[in-house]
C-alpha cells in the first residue's frame, strides 16, 4: 500500500510537471508512475536500476509480493527506452531477459569530495582498526566480525552507518564486554566518512549469499576503500572478486567461514610485505576507478536518447549501495 501510494502521487506529480523532456526511473519501485506518464505524454523514459531488485534480501520468504514485483518488471523493463545498472553481471542478466541493452555506471567516488576530520578515540588511534561502512543489515558479516573480536580483543572494528540489525549488534558488543574495541558512529557525512576510512588498516564487505542482490552486488564500500589507500577482505562474489583480484588490492574469501575470516585478517594486519604492495595498488586502481572517468558512461546513456547532459567533476550520481547502505 505504501508503494502504490508512493506511485499514485509520483504520477500525478510528473504527469503536470512543466518542460519535462525525459523521466528517470531510479529502481523498480518508482517505474510503473513513470512509464505512464512516459507513454501518455510522450517523453523518453530511462531506467536506472541500482540492484537486482527483486532478489533484495526484504523479499526473502515474501511469495506474493516477491512475485508481484516480479511480474511489474516483466512487463514494463521492456519498454523503456534506455537503461543502466551497477555492474556486468546485471547488465548482461536484465539484457538477455528482457531484449534491452542495459549500460554499466559503477558507483566510484568522487574524486573531489573534501575530506573532513573525524576525531578517534586514543586506542583507536594508536593502534589502529577494520572499518565497515554501509548498510547495518542482516548478512554482512558483522555478528562474525563481532564474535573474532570478542575472541581476540586485541583487534579493533568501526561499524560506520546505520541499519536494522544495528541495536542487535550493540547489545551483542555489550554483553561481550568490548563496548571499548568496537565503534558504532551511526550516519555520518560523505566528507568525514571519507577522513576517517584514510585512517583504517583495512576495509571490509563481507556479505553473504543469502540472496542474489547480494551475491551479485558491486558495493561503493568497496571503491571507497580503494580510493582511501587501504586493503580490502571482501566475499568471494563474482563483481567484488574482479575488483579486488584484477587490481590486487587486497584478499577475498567465503564470508561464511568464520575461521577462514579471522586467518585472513590477521594475515593482512601483520604480512607488511604484502600490506605494502596492496596499498601500492590501491594508488593505480584509483586512476581508473574514479568519477571521471565513469560519468562518460552516463553521458553516452542520455545521448541515446536525445538528451545533452553536462556533470562536473564533483558531481556524483549515487548508485547501487549509497553510504548509509
Amino acid at each position: 500500500m505504501f508503494y502504490a501510494s508512493y506511485n499514485i502521487r509520483l504520477f500525478i506529480y510528473l504527469l503536470f510537471r512543466k518542460g519535462t523532456m525525459v523521466v528517470i526511473s531510479n529502481d523498480l519501485d518508482t517505474l510503473p508512475a513513470n512509464y505512464l506518464v512516459s507513454r501518455l505524454r510522450k517523453v523518453s523514459l530511462v531506467y536506472d536500476s541500482h540492484e537486482y531488485f527483486t532478489e533484495v534480501p526484504e523479499l526473502k520468504g515474501r511469495f506474493f509480493v516477491k512475485n508481484f514485483w516480479s511480474l511489474l518488471e516483466r512487463l514494463l523493463v521492456p519498454g523503456v527506452d534506455a537503461a543502466y545498472t551497477v555492474n556486468e553481471s546485471l547488465s548482461k542478466m536484465y539484457s538477455v531477459r528482457y531484449g534491452v541493452e542495459f549500460g554499466v555506471v559503477r558507483n566510484v567516488p568522487d574524486n573531489d569530495l573534501e575530506v573532513k576530520e573525524f576525531s578517534l578515540p586514543a586506542e583507536f588511534a594508536e593502534k589502529g582498526f577494520m572499518i565497515y561502512q554501509g548498510a547495518v543489515n542482516k548478512d554482512r558479516g558483522l555478528e562474525e566480525l563481532i564474535d573474532i573480536i570478542a575472541e581476540e580483543k586485541e583487534l579493533r572494528l568501526i561499524i560506520a552507518g546505520d541499519g536494522d540489525v544495528i541495536e542487535d549488534l550493540k547489545k551483542r558488543v555489550y554483553n561481550a564486554d568490548i563496548s571499548d574495541f568496537v565503534l558504532f558512529t551511526g550516519k555520518i557525512e560523505p566528507g568525514m566518512l571519507k577522513g576517517l576510512t584514510h585512517k583504517a588498516l583495512m576495509g571490509l564487505s563481507l556479505e553473504k549469499k543469502t540472496n542474489l542482490n547480494y551475491y551479485y552486488a558491486l558495493p561503493n564500500k568497496l571503491f571507497d576503500y580503494i580510493r582511501a589507500g587501504i586493503p580490502v577482505l571482501c566475499s568471494n562474489f563474482p563483481e567484488m572478486r574482479k575488483i579486488v583480484l584484477d587490481y590486487k588490492v587486497g584478499r577475498v574469501i567465503d564470508p561464511a567461514n568464520k575461521a577462514e575470516i579471522k586467518r585472513n585478517i590477521k594475515l593482512m594486519i601483520n604480512d607488511q610485505e604484502k600490506r605494502a604492495e596492496w596499498i601500492s595498488n590501491t594508488r593505480l586502481a584509483s586512476g581508473e576507478l574514479s568519477w571521471n572517468n565513469e560519468r562518460k558512461q552516463l553521458v553516452n546513456i542520455y545521448q541515446k536518447v536525445g538528451i545533452e547532459i553536462k556533470i562536473s567533476n564533483s558531481t556524483q550520481i549515487q548508485n547501487g549501495l549509497n553510504y548509509e547502505n
